[in-house]
C-alpha cells in the first residue's frame, strides 16, 4: 500500500508505501494525479531485513513503479530492520520528508502494533494515505523430522514443544502462533528475528521446528526446500472468498487451509 500523507492527492507528498502481508485484507486506493511533481530519486524504506516477504515484494515491485511512475524516478530501497518493523516505522514517521522523495513498505507486523496499541509505536496510520494496498498469504511449513504429512506433524507436535523463530508475538506471526494454539501444537516462540527471511534461515539451520513465509518468500526461498524434502507444508492461510468465508488460496490449491486442517484434527 503507497501512502500519501494527508495531503490532496494532486501533490506527491511524504509517501508510506504499506504492504499488506496478511490475509486480513488491505484497502487499495487509486491515486493518480495530473500536474505532479515527482522527484528524481525515491528512498523506499523497508523496516525488514533482506529476504522477508516484504523485502521480496518490494524489490518484485520497485521496477514496475519506476517504470509506471511520472519522470521514472530511481527506487532505491533502503531496509532498516529492528523491532519487528517497528524500528524503521518510527524512523520513517520522525524524519521522512513531505516532498514524495520518501515512502516506506510495511506489513501485518507493522499494522498489528499499532491495532493493539504498543507503547513502542510512534507512527500514526492516519498521518499516512495509502496508495497501493497488495494483500498476500502465507504457509505454515515443518520439519520433515515431526512427519510426512500435516497430520503427521501436527499429531507430533502435540506432544513435543516445538521452536518457531518470530520477529515479535504481536507481528505478522500473530494469527499464525493463534493458529496453532488452537491446533494444540506446543510452540515455543522465539523472538527477535529481523525479519521473516531470518526466521527462515533459522528453520533451515534447524534451530526452528515450524516457520511461515508469505507468498512471495515461500515461492522463491521455501519451495526449493519442499522440492528437495527439507520442508513439509502445513496448511495455508486461505482467503476470503465474496461470501466472506475461508476457502483455499488460488497460490496454493493443493493445500488445505488452516479451517480444513482443524476440521480433519478436531472434527
Amino acid at each position: 500500500m503507497t501512502i500519501l500523507k494527508h495531503t490532496p492527492l494532486n501533490t506527491f507528498k511524504k509517501a508510506l508505501l504499506v504492504v499488506a502481508c496478511s490475509t486480513l485484507g488491505a484497502i487499495s486506493v487509486n491515486a493518480q494525479a495530473n500536474d505532479v511533481s515527482v522527484p528524481d530519486t525515491i528512498h523506499w524504506t523497508i523496516p525488514f531485513g533482506v529476504g522477508g516477504g516484504t523485502d521480496v515484494w518490494a524489490r518484485f515491485f520497485s521496477t514496475w513503479m519506476s517504470d509506471h511512475i511520472q519522470g521514472n524516478p530511481t527506487l532505491v530501497i533502503d531496509n532498516v530492520p529492528g523491532g519487528g518493523s517497528i524500528n524503521g516505522s518510527n524512523l520513517f514517521a520522525m524524519r521522512a520528508a513531505s516532498d514524495g522523495s520518501q515512502w516506506i513498505g510495511t506489513s501485518a507486523s507493522t499494522q498489528y502494533p499499532a491495532m493493539l496499541q504498543d507503547r513502542r509505536v510512534r507512527y500514526s496510520y492516519d498521518d499516512w494515505t495509502p496508495i497501493l494496498a497488495t494483500p498476500t498469504g502465507g504457509v505454515v511449513y515443518a520439519q520433515p523430522s515431526l512427519g510426512d504429512s500435516a497430520e503427521e506433524v501436527l499429531n507430533a507436535v502435540t506432544n513435543q514443544r516445538v521452536k518457531f523463530a518470530v520477529q515479535s508475538h504481536t507481528g505478522l506471526e500473530l494469527p499464525v502462533l493463534i493458529a496453532l494454539d488452537l491446533l494444540g501444537a506446543d510452540v515455543q516462540a522465539v523472538s527477535g528475528m529481523r525479519s521473516r527471511g531470518e526466521g527462515r534461515l533459522a528453520f533451515e539451520r534447524g534451530e526452528a521446528d515450524i516457520d511461515f513465509q508469505t507468498t512471495s518468500a515461500y515461492f522463491s526461498s521455501v519451495e526449493p526446500l519442499v522440492e528437495s524434502g527439507r520442508a513439509v507444508p502445513l496448511f495455508s492461510l486461505g482467503v476470503l472468498n465474496d461470501s466472506g468465508e475461508i476457502v483455499r488460496d488460488p497460490a496454493f490449491p493443493d493445500l488445505p487451509t488452516f479451517n480444513e486442517v482443524y476440521e480433519t484434527l478436531h472434527g
